[in-house]
């Protein structure tokens, strides 16, 4: 993942790296990008995958994800998704770091926002780059 400085092979290492979808079905395109997820796929899957892993840390994707957990979980209900990007947050009581979705459709957020790519993205690696070093703890594993 470009913006992680992270090799495919460990971003794609399921005993590494767990990723998931927030609703896991695909709403279909929109006028400016895709539709937002429906709300009760996220709620019958993701719920469940988040209650069963026990990450070192949270990266959570994209502005639907943020306002999907952000209703769900009172630690960031309320919060811009800027304050949610710029700043470190918790989830589940573990370490979270969200981030713009990395599609062409969202230059404009970058591009309004230069201080992400500028400053907050070497935080989000440093810490990231700890968790990948520290062996593992968690019994259950990185994927179904």
């Amino acid at each position: 993942m470009r913006w992680l400085h992270m090799e495919d092979h460990t971003f794609y290492d399921p005993k590494k790296i767990y990723v998931t979808g927030v609703a896991h079905c695909y709403p279909g395109k929109g006028g400016n990008g895709d539709k937002r997820p429906p709300k009760y796929c996220a709620e019958k899957w993701l719920s469940r995958e988040l209650a069963y892993l026990k990450p070192k840390l949270f990266i959570v994707v994209g502005k639907y994800a943020a306002d999907y957990l952000s209703e769900h979980h009172s630690s960031l209900r309320g919060r811009s998704f800027e304050e949610l990007v710029f700043n470190d947050q918790r989830l589940y009581e573990t370490p979270a770091v969200f981030l713009p979705h990395p599609s062409a459709a969202n230059q404009k957020w970058l591009k309004d926002h230069p201080d992400f790519e500028k400053s907050r993205l070497d935080k989000i690696r440093s810490h990231l780059s700890r968790v990948l070093a520290s062996k593992h703890t968690s019994n259950k594993p990185s994927s179904f």
